[in-house]
């Protein structure tokens, strides 16, 4: 196993629970436990399927917690 498969969250618990694992589970055809694990570094990130999760989870928190201003 090489160190970029390592099994280390990249994400908090907060993270965590902002990002929508059922939908994640739904696009992936998984279970939303299986999500949560793979977020949580339970399970191996060398799959498709995980670095996918990985993938889009990281552009959800993207979205989730930037900043945008509007001007009026």
């Amino acid at each position: 196993m090489s160190n970029t498969d390592t099994k280390k969250s990249e994400f908090t618990e907060n993270q965590i629970k902002k990002i929508n694992g059922k939908l994640l589970a739904e696009k992936y055809d998984c279970s939303p436990e299986y999500v949560k694990m793979v977020l949580r570094g339970k399970r191996e990130h060398n799959s498709d399927k995980a670095k996918g999760i990985l993938a889009d989870a990281k552009a959800i928190l993207e979205i989730a917690e930037s900043k945008t201003e509007i001007q009026c």
